[in-house]
């Protein structure tokens, strides 16, 4: 069953591959592999935070753990693994387990999937009453590096772009067709599931 309020995880999903998000949101099909039962672990971790608010010295920054909003305006809901406040400006911070990415120059780089998760918390935020959100950081525990991610005109209308195309497929269909040839799929936990169907 489809939920009014769209998980702004499945914004990521949906960007990653249209195909997986369409069996975990329309369908409801779960797998687990290694993958993703160590970020899941991880998460859980993260989430023994829930509701904690917490103060620091340094910058006089204000930590809220695992904050969950919804949005009637943009038709979302999700969870903001931590919600930072300092020096007056509110932003949030996505966890990821791998390393930070790298790109061709051995530079940080973040990959626009992610981009649009970390732009929908602000989206969340700003609907909930929060000042305009300039920028969130995307937090790599397998690197413990935080990179930055600014919350640009394009960005922002990309993201509302891909809510309503997200729902849209959700409510119409069909399943889109598998990806072809791409090294994204090795190591998709639905990878058994999928390719034993064919799009309809």
């Amino acid at each position: 069953m489809i939920e009014a309020y769209l998980p702004i995880s499945m914004l990521n999903a949906f960007v990653y591959c249209p195909r997986r998000f369409y069996y975990e949101y329309v369908e409801g099909t779960m797998a687990y592999n290694e993958d993703v039962e160590e970020g899941r672990i991880k998460h859980e971790r993260l989430d023994e935070e829930e509701g904690r608010t917490s103060g620091r010295k340094e910058g006089h920054s204000i930590h809220s753990h695992s904050v969950f909003l919804s949005s009637d305006k943009y038709g979302i809901i999700g969870k903001i693994d931590l919600l930072e406040e300092k020096d007056g400006k509110t932003y949030p911070v996505e966890y990821k387990k791998r390393k930070v990415p790298k790109n061709s120059n051995d530079k940080p780089f973040v990959w626009l999937n992610d981009q649009i998760q970390l732009c929908g918390q602000a989206l969340l935020l700003e609907d909930n009453g929060y000042p305009s959100i300039t920028h969130g950081f995307l937090y790599y525990i397998g690197s413990k590096k935080r990179v930055r991610v600014d919350f640009t005109n394009e960005l922002r209308k990309e993201t509302i772009e891909t809510v309503e195309t997200a729902k849209t497929l959700a409510k119409d269909g069909p399943i889109p067709s598998p990806l072809e040839d791409d090294p994204r799929c090795v190591p998709c936990s639905l990878l058994p599931i999928s390719f034993r169907r064919f799009p309809y």
